[in-house]
């Protein structure tokens, strides 16, 4: 899940493929800017998949420019919990990845204690 706060611009490239790389189920964006972000995703795909770089390139991508951020990340939580296998919620802002204090700091996010396994341990 990504935490937007600006449009996409090409200087992001590198950001998008680091994330591409760690082979997401779901690309959730939200926040001012979102649309571009997921915009951006489905093309690099297109693009990945188009030059043979990474035949069949492919996420399934989503935006979210006016929810709020507690609602975001319990509806990406209940995605990765019923993915096969179950996934980690990853939750990326400004270029790295928040832990769980951080996202409740952040977005007042009440973390439900069902969600608290599914969120990165970074700090």
């Amino acid at each position: 899940m990504l935490i937007c706060s600006s449009e996409y611009e090409k200087v992001h490239a590198p950001l998008l493929r680091e994330i591409f790389a760690s082979q997401p189920i779901l690309f959730y964006a939200v926040g001012p800017g979102c649309e571009s972000w997921e915009d951006a995703m489905d093309w690099l795909c297109v693009a990945l998949d188009y030059t043979g770089e990474v035949p069949g390139a492919f996420v399934v991508t989503t935006c979210h420019p006016d929810e709020a951020l507690d609602e975001a990340i319990e509806f990406a939580g209940r995605w990765a919990q019923l993915a096969e296998p179950p996934g980690l919620l990853k939750v990326m802002h400004q270029n790295r990845c928040l832990n769980l204090r951080e996202c409740i700091a952040l977005g007042r996010f009440r973390a439900h204690e069902k969600f608290k396994s599914l969120l990165s341990r970074t700090s």
